[in-house]
């Protein structure tokens, strides 16, 4: 992007080649229109608003328990207990400019004018995107201005995954290695069933607590599409199952069960391999693959939290106005206040396609 005050320099009304310019800005608009609604289906899925710097995540429930009777006695009382972890989330302001001299405006389009206000609302979209995606796929703890810890999905560190159906868990990571060179290498398959069990096995993505969801890119994407059980010649515990979105085919196969949707709220799905239904998109880094219980737009349930402002008027993108001279410049600045934090710990896991047995953190993230 383009950085300065819009002066009548910058004004073209046509292309060289005689190409109406308005009809640029107007392509431009319906890009970066597209551009916003693919992130913000993924992120959607993904997020849940709070306003709250600091927050009791519930870990744990212990109810009431049954005794035997005896003639004479009386049972003990009983109580639920629960248990909680306190997970922060950062905050910051963050801002951006438009300024434009007086002539300029008098002789701009409003194809031109609101081409520069999509760059800065498309440009808050990305920044947006970018802080969830990175709330997952960074596995470094972080601290808000509170002095609270804001965590990664599980990580290694000391605090331990609280107990599940009568599982207990010692100190372990969702942040792992496939081993492999690409998916379709021998194991590959066997990395994402451990992938989505990382998830499942504390109770996300079962259909209770969620729908599990295998976000990749195209090239992964591809490599699933090929993945089959043991009893069907593959390496895995499933067969992948197209959707119905999926093109057209010719199969000697029969599907036992339900056909896999065509989509999850807003994102396109390729299919299904077991539990998880397959998302691609070329928002997720190649060489990842995220493993995800979503419970829809703002579920509580979904593992990255997007922090506002209590102040409900400082909440969302806010335009405030610029020098009220207006004279001979005519400025706007953008301002946004938001965070980021993993708000449960167990309900992602991200696997980095690599021979390599350390995650690195996708670039940019």
């Amino acid at each position: 992007m383009a950085r300065g005050i819009s002066s009548t320099g910058d004004l073209l009304t046509r292309l060289g080649d005689g190409t109406d310019l308005n009809r640029l800005w107007a392509d431009y608009s319906e890009v970066v229109k597209e551009f916003n609604a693919r992130r913000d289906t993924l992120s959607n899925l993904l997020t849940f608003k709070t306003t709250l710097a600091v927050d009791a995540v519930l870990q744990s429930f212990t109810g009431a328990s049954f005794e035997d009777a005896t003639e004479y006695g009386i049972p003990v009382a009983s109580r639920p207990t629960v248990e909680g972890v306190e997970l922060g989330y950062t905050f910051k302001f963050r801002d951006a400019a438009t300024r434009f001299t007086w002539q300029f405006l008098a002789s701009a389009t409003r194809e031109q004018t609101d081409a520069i206000t999509n760059s800065v609302l498309e440009a808050d979209n990305k920044q947006l995107f970018q802080a969830v995606l990175s709330a997952l796929l960074n596995n470094v703890a972080r601290t808000n201005e509170k002095g609270a810890a804001v965590y990664p999905l599980w990580n290694g560190d000391a605090m331990v995954p609280p107990e599940h159906d009568g599982q207990t868990f010692g100190v372990h990571s969702h942040y792992v290695t496939s081993g492999t060179a690409s998916l379709s290498a021998a194991g590959g398959q066997i990395a994402v069933d451990a992938l989505m069990e990382l998830v499942l096995e504390h109770g996300y993505g079962d259909g209770t607590n969620g729908q599990l969801v295998l976000l990749v890119n195209r090239v992964e994407g591809n490599q699933i599409r090929t993945f089959r059980s043991v009893a069907g010649g593959g390496e895995g515990s499933y067969d992948f199952i197209p959707g119905d979105g999926a093109p057209a085919r010719l199969t000697s196969e029969s599907v036992v069960g339900d056909t896999p949707p065509a989509k999850i709220g807003d994102l396109p799905l390729i299919g299904a391999y077991g539990p998880a239904f397959v998302g691609i998109s070329s928002l997720v880094p190649a060489g990842y693959v995220i493993a995800v219980a979503t419970g829809g737009p703002n579920s509580a349930f979904n593992p990255v939290a997007i922090r506002q402002h209590p102040q409900a008027n400082l909440q969302g993108l806010k335009l405030l106005g610029g020098d009220n001279n207006a004279y001979p410049i005519i400025d706007s600045t953008f301002l946004r206040g938001f965070g980021t934090g993993v708000r449960h710990r167990g309900a992602a896991a991200v696997m980095q396609v690599t021979a390599n047995p350390a995650y690195a953190v996708p670039a940019g993230y």
